[in-house]
């Protein structure tokens, strides 16, 4: 009788990238380089997520003893590496935006395969408009930004309370607006 091999996990992969197997490099590319690619474009755009995603795997190749297991999945991991690597980006930036809504992703420039995921990114943008100017900033700069509560409180010139509050009212208002009827909040 023919017995299947089983696809190994992202964990096993991990093993195998560590000793330097250039297949299990690319089939962990293929099993989440697209999720990272759609995380890197939400938070930096089109424009810089490729180079974020790469330079997230070469990165991660150079150093596969950085991965712990023990500490979370593979996928988890991945994707808060290049979480990381685009806040870094964005604090670089550092200009000051004439509109704070240019970090959000516009939809149109999606591809087919991230519909679902441009439906929850206009809604989100459309609540986001709804905030008050002071919660919709702090929020955009925070989340979309990359700055720290320090580093908001510092570019709005107001207290580090202050900051934290706005960001914690501008929460509670988005996820309100998101649950309500009308607007269906995605998982």
């Amino acid at each position: 009788m023919l017995q299947l091999k089983a696809e190994p996990d992202a964990d096993e992969l991990w093993s195998e990238v560590a000793t330097a197997d250039p297949g299990a490099v690319a089939e962990l590319y293929d099993r989440h380089g697209s999720e990272a690619y759609a995380l890197a474009v939400r938070l930096v755009g089109p424009a810089s997520a490729e180079d974020v995603v790469h330079d997230s795997f070469l990165a991660l190749i150079k150093n596969p003893a950085a991965y712990d297991r023990q500490r979370g999945a593979f996928r988890s991991w991945l994707l808060r590496v290049v979480h990381n690597r685009c806040v870094n980006l964005l604090r670089s930036r550092r200009s000051a935006p004439e509109d704070e809504l240019q970090f959000l992703p516009d939809p149109a420039d999606q591809p087919p395969e991230q519909v679902l995921s441009s439906l929850a990114a206009s809604e989100v943008q459309s609540a986001l408009r709804g905030l008050q100017q002071d919660q919709r900033e702090a929020l955009v700069l925070t989340y979309y930004g990359g700055l720290s509560h320090s580093e908001l409180a510092v570019k709005l010139e107001i207290p580090l309370g202050t900051a934290k509050s706005r960001v914690r009212r501008g929460l509670f208002a988005l996820r309100d607006m998101l649950s309500s009827p009308g607007l269906e909040a995605r998982p």
